[in-house]
């Protein structure tokens, strides 16, 4: 499955999974206490699911639920780090032997990393397109004058609009972009290639 945990609008998931399970997953927020999502969140390498310590109980119940749903008992996950602080996993999931799963993951391993990053590259340019529909032309200027140094002062003499219109424009293109604050809505449209520089 491919899980991009931080999308912009809310979670995506696309793959083999159960489409129950999935539903499950999401209505009931499990990427907060997912030890998989949580681990993933702090590194770059490949994890086995092994790894992970599932001694708590509401891991355990977690576990034994996710089994119900037709989960296996082997799990391999890669975390995907976009250039826009997006985070995504790609995950691989089997009932079998643990030695059976060594030799799959070893098989593995690399395909799902490659599948991985261009999973994420095409939802990526999936979500570049969808908010290049959703920004007013006004926006998008605002967005890449301020991306191109301007202050706001200037960035709003050269749209011939007033601050406040701007600031609106600014506030608009950032709620748009699920970002914190203004540079980081900025970094956003740069790095997705909403604006140049």
């Amino acid at each position: 499955i491919y899980h991009w945990v931080n999308a912009p609008g809310g979670q995506l998931c696309h793959g083999t999974y159960p489409e129950a399970w999935k539903d499950r997953y999401m209505a009931a927020h499990y990427e907060k206490v997912d030890p998989v999502v949580q681990a993933c969140r702090r590194r770059y390498a490949g994890l086995d699911w092994k790894e992970l310590d599932w001694c708590r109980r509401n891991l355990r119940r977690f576990l034994a639920e996710s089994a119900e749903y037709g989960l296996g008992n082997q799990g391999y996950s890669i975390p995907l780090h976009g250039p826009a602080g997006e985070f995504a996993i790609i995950s691989a999931n089997h009932s079998c032997d643990d030695a059976e799963w060594a030799g799959l993951v070893e098989r593995l391993a690399d395909p799902m990393l490659i599948l991985g990053r261009r999973l994420h590259e095409r939802a990526r340019q999936v979500d570049r397109n969808a908010a290049w529909r959703d920004l007013t032309p006004r926006e998008l200027g605002a967005m890449t004058l301020l991306a191109r140094g301007r202050s706001r002062a200037q960035a709003a003499r050269e749209l011939k609009i007033s601050e406040h219109t701007l600031r609106d424009h600014i506030e608009s293109a950032r709620i748009k972009l699920d970002s914190a604050n203004t540079t980081h809505a900025v970094a956003i449209a740069a790095a997705t290639g909403l604006v140049t520089p």
